[in-house]
């Protein structure tokens, strides 16, 4: 093929499936179109995992990225409702939030939330410190 036909002269980018990128990458159960997938972020979160995840969030795909932002959020919350925070592993997760806020500005919103009916989030006080620490503003949810 004339790579001339490309945009910029590079073919396009491969569309993926990024909850089957990371699916295969971190061998975590998923199969493509089951309804059981509404909540997958929530149900494949695992506190044990918060170190590798970590250690390969920028080897992802950008919308993968966004998913592994979630699934490490739900992971952390696993671990404050366990008793376990691995506060030193939420520093750097946050960092890397912090860096890019923007994008992942609505997980934060969601997980900082908190009312009368639902309560609130194990990991939100973590959230709602770390928010403070850096002089941001809790995002408002509904986003």
């Amino acid at each position: 093929m004339n790579p001339q036909q490309f945009t910029n002269g590079h073919p396009p980018t491969p569309i993926t499936d990024p909850f089957q990128e990371l699916a295969d990458r971190f061998q975590l159960a998923y199969l493509p179109g089951d309804p059981s997938n509404q909540d997958w972020e929530l149900t494949v979160a695992d506190p044990q995992k918060i170190p590798r995840f970590l250690s390969e969030f920028d080897q992802v795909g950008e919308t993968a990225k966004y998913v592994l932002a979630e699934i490490l959020m739900a992971s952390f919350d696993e671990a404050a409702e366990e008793g376990d925070f691995p506060q030193s592993e939420w520093d750097r997760f946050w960092r890397l939030l912090e860096a890019d806020f923007k994008t992942f500005e609505n997980i934060v919103a969601y997980w900082v939330q908190e009312d009368e009916e639902s309560g609130r989030w194990s990991v939100t006080p973590y959230l709602n410190d770390s928010l403070k620490e850096s002089n941001l503003e809790p995002p408002a949810w509904p986003y």
